[in-house]
């Protein structure tokens, strides 16, 4: 990683008088240089390889946790905010730590965010990053995906799969590894439409009293909001499935509660997780 790497940048400042003292208010940019080359997107891993990657970041993160429930916790977090951190540094993998309020209890690279409440930290794409970890780390850990700038890939926003494990019920620790063999990042008109066409659907299933039965809703919705590829589907909070225009011998009944996708992730898991908060968006791979 080159979290330490030199970046060029340009300062703006001037002082400004405020009662009896001078305040300075500057503004700092990155310079970028048109001479220096793309960054070229790496090699795709062999599914073999990227599963052993997995399986060893699942080991890490284990093995932080036990540290974290035999240790005292200003040790523990002393150890994961040291940017030589011995065992809990491994290559691109880190060991980050949350409470569950989303306070920042341990970050070695960005010293800066430890204590700050980053509840509100989202993805390129939207996704609320903290209120899925925390969920995850409430049910007893498992995976959750989310985009984020790759430093060894000159920050380019990139696919992350991060593994999470309680502590106890009152803080969390996790780490990841990038997949940027997967193109996540939409652009914001595709987002706002993704989004749009949802609430319609909400809207349409709110005010579906014309219907005899839900197999009638969910055909006329598929109908309606149906657009090739796209189409909407339906669970309820037990995780069973109720429409699945793709797949229609999941629908009506199947308990897809525990479903994992090809990295482990709880796809429909997350799907409830935020519907519960009010709805968001998730992401996940291989629904």
């Amino acid at each position: 990683m080159d979290w330490k790497g030199e970046v060029q940048r340009e300062l703006y400042w001037s002082t400004v008088p405020f009662g009896e003292t001078e305040w300075r208010v500057a503004v700092i940019r990155d310079i970028s240089t048109s001479s220096s080359p793309p960054t070229p997107v790496p090699t795709p891993r062999s599914d073999e390889v990227l599963d052993a990657d997995i399986s060893s970041m699942t080991a890490f993160v284990g093995d932080a946790a036990a540290f974290a429930q035999q240790n005292e916790k200003s040790v523990v977090l002393a150890t994961f905010n040291d940017p030589e951190g011995g065992d809990f540094i491994d290559g691109e993998c880190y060991i980050f730590a949350y409470d569950m309020n989303g306070t920042t209890l341990a970050h070695p690279y960005q010293p800066g965010v430890v204590g700050e409440d980053r509840t509100a930290l989202k993805d390129a794409n939207g996704l609320e990053i903290h209120p899925g970890c925390r969920d995850i780390a409430a049910r007893g850990g498992g995976y959750l995906y989310f985009t984020f700038p790759n430093p060894s890939e000159n920050y380019r926003n990139e696919l992350k799969l991060v593994a999470i494990r309680p502590v106890d019920d009152t803080w969390y620790v996790g780490s990841g590894i990038y997949i940027p063999e997967m193109d996540v990042v939409l652009n914001q008109t595709a987002i706002d439409s993704l989004v749009a066409r949802v609430k319609e659907a909400q809207t349409f299933a709110l005010n579906s009293s014309g219907y005899a039965n839900d197999g009638e809703l969910f055909a006329a919705m598929n109908e309606k909001f149906g657009t090739g590829a796209d189409y909407i589907f339906a669970y309820d909070m037990n995780g069973t499935c109720l429409s699945l225009p793709f797949q229609p011998e999941m629908a009506g009944g199947t308990d897809r509660l525990n479903f994992t996708d090809a990295y482990g992730v709880e796809a429909v898991r997350l799907e409830i997780d935020a519907a519960q908060r009010g709805g968001w968006r998730v992401c996940v791979c291989g629904l």
